[in-house]
């Protein structure tokens, strides 16, 4: 396969997230935050099929952590510390393996174990091309890395993309693209991303490459 075979199957997977997540791995895209937040990315995607507003609080928490000084240390979260005791057993498991940090196996866990509920086939894959436009979402596109520019990082840039990343608030992101406009960014990828519908989480590349995340 060449480069540009590879890089169009990149874009256009829709129906295999190990396959993409294996694409970063060969590009030597170290990233355990990044992983770690694809995983609870994931659980947000299908939360609603575990019930209760526990699930949600519990993510918080582990973002927080992602974002800690040494997110690489493992998060203990035990559901029953956030005050929460009727909480379904196998919807704990998933949360304790993202807090454990197991990010992959959590995230293909949710899958496996909390599909579709009717497990239909189109479910399924739908499940699957929902991951994997998060992976594109925080991981870019590895076959055309993109460098921020420091021109882009005016104040009202930065400050734009602070606010989005802290309040998860992924529709202003045209905003943002029309101020990197203002500020000289003209590349395409960049533009693009923050401009066209899409599920965007925390890990978002342009964000993190505003804000100077890895």
């Amino acid at each position: 396969m060449t480069e540009t075979e590879a890089e169009a199957d990149w874009l256009c997977c829709d129906d295999h997230p190990v396959h993409l997540l294996g694409r970063v791995a060969a590009h030597q895209i170290d990233s355990d935050r990044k992983l770690l937040l694809f995983a609870v990315g994931s659980c947000r995607l299908f939360q609603d099929r575990f019930g209760g507003d526990w699930c949600s609080r519990e993510l918080e928490a582990i973002e927080q952590h992602a974002d800690g000084s040494d997110p690489a240390t493992p998060l203990r979260s035990e559901p029953e510390a956030f005050g929460y005791q009727d909480i379904p057993g196998d919807a704990t498991v998933i949360i304790r393996w993202v807090s454990a940090y197991h990010p992959i196996e959590a995230a293909f866990e949710v899958t496996r174990d909390h599909g579709p509920a009717d497990g239909s086939a189109r479910g399924i894959m739908a499940d699957h091309a929902g991951q994997c436009a998060l992976i594109r979402d925080i991981f870019g596109n590895p076959y055309r890395p993109v460098g921020v520019d420091p021109s882009w990082l005016t104040s009202t840039v930065v400050a734009l993309a602070e606010g989005i990343y802290q309040e998860r608030a992924f529709d202003r992101l045209p905003i943002l693209a029309d101020a990197l406009q203002d500020a000289g960014c003209n590349n395409d990828d960049v533009l693009n991303h923050c401009r066209e519908p899409g599920e965007h989480v925390r890990g978002c590349w342009v964000v993190d490459l505003v804000l100077g995340k890895a």
